[in-house]
């Protein structure tokens, strides 16, 4: 099995689905297999979403149930329906035994509940980013958040708080910033990376 990215999130590697999706379709163990989505329950609310792997001669070889609220999250506002058939697929593919030396859950699944974190929780998180980012100059910022990315693994509440130091920072020095940004990026999942300002 190739050795797949992961992601660290407290404490535990993760793999996301687009990584397993790119094994799935590249290895050749796999090869004239298929992976298909079949939408189980819509509402105005919620669905439910069964994804299906099945081999060149027909026979079902994995599945994976996903169940998306649009409620939970404000991502799931717009496009529930697509996140769950993506959580779908990592299910599946997980349960075929692609990307799970840590854990069946993927990065992306893992993200989503902490996302659903309750308020004392999101405090609770981002109290402990505060302790280590606590300089207003832009220059002892920039060394913090330095150090803080070679230390730390990536969570939602250092991304936003790195966001606001991005976006203080629009007119420090670039290529600085340009080396920060990369070492976010080794930390981050790519879904947080896209919501990265126009010029990192």
């Amino acid at each position: 099995m190739t050795n797949l990215k992961t992601i660290n999130i407290k404490g535990k590697e993760y793999v996301q689905v687009n990584d397993r999706i790119k094994a799935f379709r590249t290895m050749q163990e796999y090869a004239g297999w298929s992976l298909t989505s079949e939408l189980k329950e819509l509402t105005d609310q919620s669905c439910t979403v069964l994804a299906t792997i099945i081999d060149q001669d027909g026979k079902v070889r994995a599945t994976g149930l996903a169940r998306e609220v649009v409620a939970k999250s404000p991502i799931n506002k717009f496009a529930f329906v697509e996140n769950c058939e993506t959580s779908a697929w990592g299910r599946a593919l997980g349960n075929l035994g692609i990307g799970i030396d840590s854990a069946i859950c993927t990065a992306e699944e893992l993200i989503q509940k902490m996302s659903q974190e309750t308020p004392a929780e999101k405090a609770k998180a981002t109290k402990a980013v505060n302790k280590e980012i606590k300089a207003n100059d832009l220059d002892e910022r920039f060394a913090q958040w330095t150090t803080y990315w070679k230390t730390h693994d990536w969570t939602q509440a250092a991304n936003t708080s790195f966001r606001k130091f991005l976006d203080d920072a629009k007119d420090y020095d670039q290529d600085k910033l340009n080396d920060l940004v990369a070492l976010f990026k080794g930390k981050a999942p790519e879904s947080f990376t896209d919501s990265l300002p126009d010029w990192a």
